[in-house]
């Protein structure tokens, strides 16, 4: 889609920008589970790309717990580590930063321990996804 081609040039510029992802005085730094300052920051201050990127978020990222369980009982070490390092990666770029960092310790996990993820790690993962998601469901009805 268009939203992803334009993402993927802001990522490409992104990796080389020194910009950080949160800063001082982001809703996030109040307990929210989504930064949306930091969200539209990640999309050139374009709030409309960040509204489009809240509905590919929700349809790309909304059965990733089922996709790596799927990876898991396959024993798909490769595919489980994908799949957590692209979640950590979007959700890093709509706000979701504690969905980020919890994608980005499976992944770490994954890669650094070669093993696959426990059931409770899963389940840490699931149940900061479900609340990440039902925050940008209401954020994408709003718009």
């Amino acid at each position: 889609s268009k939203a992803k081609e334009e993402m993927a040039g802001l990522v490409k510029d992104a990796k080389a920008s020194t910009t950080p992802i949160l800063e001082d005085g982001d809703d996030f730094m109040q307990g929210d589970l989504i930064s949306k300052e930091a969200g539209i920051r990640n999309c050139a201050d374009a709030e409309d790309l960040y509204n489009e990127m809240l509905s590919e978020f929700i349809a790309e990222h909304s059965n990733d717990i089922s996709k790596i369980e799927s990876a898991r009982a396959k024993d798909d070490l490769l595919t489980a580590q994908r799949l957590a390092h692209t979640l950590k990666s979007s959700s890093t770029l709509v706000g979701a930063l504690k969905l980020s960092a919890e994608a980005f310790a499976m992944e770490k996990d994954i890669s650094s321990n070669r093993r696959m993820p426990t059931d409770e790690d899963l389940q840490r993962l699931e149940t900061v996804l479900e609340q990440s998601l039902a925050v940008i469901r209401e954020m994408a009805a709003t718009v």
